[in-house]
């Protein structure tokens, strides 16, 4: 491979390097993806090790990790064994993504439904400081009520993109533009 291209990888590699260093980041796994990210071809435990700088022990701990989580892939050729990107990486990102926003927003729900309960019930006996703090508390619930309509929006983009199909509960309206 030309110099220029190698040296491509290289700085790729040492940029994350630099990232985890500015981020204090102890963890060297990225470095791992980082090197299979810009490889040509599935690479060895030993060729992540030289190309990262990384002891074969961290990279085999690394790939573990990034097998579990179904990142990388195991590719064998000739007795040997290499390592590359699962090609459903996307999908399942994707599917990781929708279940989190998904906790998130059912955990969004039952506190702005509990909060808003509570507010409400102890209204009779307030005193005047106190309808000034529900008010003041009110209104940040309206943000927080802001913010989950966005992730619920969100969210249910990403499901439609992933799989095609609208949630029960959604709809798509046709609008006419003039």
């Amino acid at each position: 491979m030309h110099k220029n291209l190698v040296q491509v990888q290289q700085n790729f590699i040492g940029n994350v390097k630099n990232i985890l260093e500015v981020l204090e980041h102890e963890n060297k796994r990225p470095l791992i993806l980082s090197a299979l990210m810009v490889s040509e071809k599935p690479l060895t435990t030993a060729e992540i090790s030289e190309r990262t700088g990384l002891a074969m022990e961290e990279v085999q701990d690394g790939i573990q990790f990034f097998m579990k989580k179904e990142i990388l892939m195991e590719v064998k050729k000739h007795d040997e064994i290499s390592y590359e990107f699962n090609p459903d990486l996307d999908r399942i990102m994707a599917k990781r993504i929708r279940a989190k926003g998904e906790k998130i927003l059912n955990t969004m729900d039952n506190h702005l439904k509990e909060s808003r309960e509570l507010i409400l019930s102890g209204k009779e006996e307030y005193e005047p400081y106190d309808h000034l703090m529900a008010k003041f508390l009110f209104g940040r619930l309206k943000r927080a009520e802001f913010i989950h309509r966005f992730l619920s929006k969100k969210m249910f983009l990403l499901n439609f993109l992933e799989t095609g199909e609208l949630p029960p509960q959604g709809e798509i309206k046709k609008i006419d533009i003039e």
